[in-house]
């Protein structure tokens, strides 16, 4: 019976000090906290200067506010390239819960997300959309921040 116990406990031993070693290992790569990188997807409809300008200036209004691509946020940017049917494919992609928040830098944009986030798993924020509620995606002429 002891000789049992002695085997067993040497394994018990070495699975203890295998584990210790292998979080040991990954010390420095939980030391910064378990915060993730947000993930944000612009999705513009065609390469249009006018369209072009805004995510540029979508780009550098998040980056005055801190928030720098690949230091502490993923920016991913979409373009349909004036094609309806991969604009919706871009939508229903962008509108998974992959993305923590979608920004539309045109009004076809801005309506394309819209229907595929009918259950609202992204944050939708509209971009160089002159009047949300005309195109008819669900917002309050009266109150447009609801």
């Amino acid at each position: 019976m002891r000789t049992i116990f002695k085997r067993l406990s040497l394994g018990f031993v070495l699975i203890a000090l295998s584990s210790a070693v292998l979080l040991l290992s990954d010390w420095g790569q939980r030391k910064g906290g378990t915060a993730r990188m947000r993930r944000v997807a612009i999705v513009q409809h065609a390469s249009q200067s006018l369209l072009d300008e805004g995510v540029r200036g979508m780009l550098d209004a998040l980056a005055a506010e801190g928030f720098i691509d690949g230091r502490n946020i993923a920016i991913q940017r979409f373009n349909a390239e004036n094609d309806l049917p991969t604009a919706n494919t871009i939508a229903r992609q962008v509108t998974t819960g992959e993305y923590d928040m979608v920004i539309t830098s045109s009004t076809l944009s801005m309506q394309t997300v819209a229907n595929a986030n009918k259950a609202g798993r992204a944050i939708h924020v509209f971009g160089i959309s002159a009047d949300p509620f005309s195109a008819g995606i669900g917002v309050s002429r009266e109150n447009p921040l609801d």
